[in-house]
């Protein structure tokens, strides 16, 4: 009778389940259908034998013939011939519109078809899950990993440099109206920020990083970035090209490698990993600023090469920088390689920032 009894609870509590389940499963097929309905919006948008072009709504008049030019790195048709590889991005892009020409749909149809696509994935995008949140809500747009930024389409790249202009802005009161070397030179000294721009090191890429370098963030190419011929490297066992102005006195003091490079090309993604934790140190770095970015670059190079950083004792200014777990480790090569104790210093390259001289 007991095991009669059972059965019955768990049939019960398995249809509950599926009944539930079920409902789930209208509810979503209900709501898609509306949001695709909402996507048909654009079939009803143009007048006969029209399309929208121009800019970036810049929609190919010979679609298959444009989708085959993107898969290409290299464009001989215009001009001498160009370098095609910032088009390689948009293949996604005329995928889409190259598929709907395929099926012998005309220009027009295949122009309204691929606008229901972009219209169903934003609306998708805002579909919201059981906790009734959206993939945006649902993963923020913090400075952590895990979480998804949209910061729009390639002209973005303005936006990381934005927030370290802003950084000056607030935390030190910088004008920013025609102040472009104060800016720089808090940046440089101040804000421990570091772009990697991996992939194809087209003109443009190479244009972007030239313009967090005059702002005074490093950048790390990928391996193509060596086509361009240029890189801005710091030799860091050369302590007099490091010498900052401490802003307290007027004193030159020593500010250590950081960051050791400007613009530097890395062969492999593990090396990009390791440079890129090396080169956010900044001489201004608070004790537990410097514990933190030191614990990561000594991890991720025990982890990636198995060995302690070689340079180590070049980025302990003192015993409060070395992380609180690896000082058994750090001490000894310390005291191996002759360190010693350096002043942290409210660093600037520039004289007129010197608030007053001893």
């Amino acid at each position: 009778m007991e095991n009669f009894h059972s059965g019955k609870k768990r049939e019960i509590i398995f249809n509950s389940f599926a009944m539930s389940n079920q409902g789930k499963i209208k509810s979503f097929i209900f709501d898609l259908l509306i949001l695709l309905t909402l996507s048909l919006i654009p079939l009803v948008w143009f007048p006969k034998d029209y399309i929208v072009t121009g800019h970036d709504a810049a929609y190919p008049i010979n679609v298959l013939e444009t989708f085959k030019d993107r898969l290409f790195t290299w464009n001989s048709v215009e001009t001498f011939g160009r370098d095609n590889t910032v088009n390689l991005g948009a293949i996604p892009i005329h995928g889409i519109e190259a598929f709907f020409t395929a099926l012998g749909f005309s220009l027009t149809q295949s122009q309204k078809f691929t606008f229901v696509w972009w219209f169903l994935a934003m609306s998708l995008a805002m579909y919201k899950d059981e906790e009734g949140k959206t993939l945006y809500e649902k993963y923020p747009g913090d400075f952590d990993a895990g979480c998804i930024v949209n910061t729009g389409s390639c002209v973005s790249n303005a936006h990381p440099i934005g927030a370290v202009i802003k950084i000056a802005s607030i935390f030190a009161k910088r004008n920013l109206r025609g102040n472009f070397e104060e800016i720089s030179d808090y940046i440089l000294n101040r804000i421990g920020a570091v772009a990697i721009a991996w992939g194809s090191q087209h003109q443009k890429a190479m244009a972007i990083a030239t313009g967090a370098n005059r702002l005074g963030v490093p950048v790390i190419l990928g391996p193509q970035g060596v086509k361009h011929r240029r890189a801005y490297l710091g030799r860091s066992e050369d302590n007099e090209k490091w010498m900052v102005l401490n802003a307290r006195d007027g004193k030159k003091v020593y500010g250590g490698p950081a960051p050791e490079h400007l613009l530097y090309v890395a062969e492999t993604i593990e090396e990009t990993m390791v440079m890129a934790a090396r080169l956010v140190m900044r001489p201004n770095d608070t004790p537990k600023g410097r514990m933190i970015k030191l614990s990561n670059y000594i991890n991720l190079h025990k982890q990636l090469y198995g060995t302690m950083p070689d340079d180590v004792q070049r980025f302990v200014r003192a015993e409060t920088d070395i992380p609180v777990t690896m000082k058994d480790d750090v001490i000894p090569v310390l005291k191996e390689r002759g360190w010693k104790p350096i002043e942290i210093p409210d660093p600037t390259l520039l004289d007129r920032m010197v608030l007053r001289r001893e």
